[in-house]
């Protein structure tokens, strides 16, 4: 049986491999409930967030939310760099807000 974490990183990876969009608030409740399971101080937990965020929340707001550049934002997307672990939980938090808006 396919997972809550699979499913989601499968569509996400279809859409980036077919380069479409596929209606993404079929998926945003899986989302959420997949977001507040993460744990913000697992590296590769947080890496994901910031992925999935992404496609929900421009990049310019988000950036701009937390005060970084755009590059530091991608280094983020890209697993390369991460916030301090005292302000991952926030960050999870404003994309926990953002999409249940």
């Amino acid at each position: 049986m396919e997972t809550l974490k699979e499913k989601i990183e499968k569509h996400f990876v279809e859409n980036q491999y077919n380069n479409q969009e596929k209606p993404l608030d079929q998926l945003k409740p899986d989302v959420i409930k997949y977001l507040k399971t993460l744990d913000p101080n697992n590296e590769e937990d947080f890496t994901t967030a910031i992925m999935i965020a992404v496609h929900y929340i421009p990049k310019i707001n988000f950036a701009r939310e937390f005060g970084v550049s755009r590059p530091t934002l991608e280094r983020y997307i890209d697993g390369k760099n991460a916030p301090h672990p005292v302000l991952r939980p926030a960050v999870i938090d404003y994309i926990l807000n953002q999409l249940s808006e």
